[in-house]
């Protein structure tokens, strides 16, 4: 006889998604194991679509489950979904990577932007991100600079 499971699929992912923070509150290594495997690759997709680098996604994806880890205490089930507070989490990391990135670039030469094309090696969707315009208006902005530089020349 065939007795059949009164569950639907979306109750077994559902159960199972909710003992991940208990394990990990539990500091269980199946805990991480179950978080990678169960939101690993969402996570990525999410900090990958931030940050637009496959290796630094694949280390901010580390940093987002070792800072879960450390900081299950901060998850609130009543709050929102395990789920939604790691991806928080994901992108705020993710977000704070493009902020370094963009301030570095912004600190190291605050010059033109034919000075960051042509001698610092900038891509036009790089200076265009830390300056938080569109890639046309960076490139207008460089053709204006060139023709002042050529009429100087």
């Amino acid at each position: 006889m065939y007795i059949f499971n009164t569950m639907y699929p979306q109750d077994k992912q559902e159960e199972g998604q909710n003992k991940i923070p208990v394990l990990i509150r539990q500091r269980h290594p199946s805990g991480m194991i179950l978080l990678f495997d169960t939101y690993g690759a969402a996570i990525y997709g999410v900090i990958f679509r931030v940050v637009e680098d496959k290796i630094v996604a694949e280390k901010i994806l580390s940093d987002t489950l070792i800072s879960a880890y450390y900081h299950i205490e901060d998850f609130r089930p009543e709050s929102s979904s395990f789920f939604t507070w790691i991806v928080k989490i994901a992108r705020s990391m993710a977000k704070d990577h493009i902020f370094t990135c963009n301030k570095s670039i912004k600190d190291e030469c605050n010059k033109s932007i034919f000075d960051l094309v042509i001698n610092q090696g900038f891509s036009i969707d790089a200076i265009a991100k830390s300056f938080s315009i569109t890639n046309a208006a960076c490139v207008m902005e460089l053709r204006k600079e060139l023709k002042t530089i050529t009429k100087q020349l």
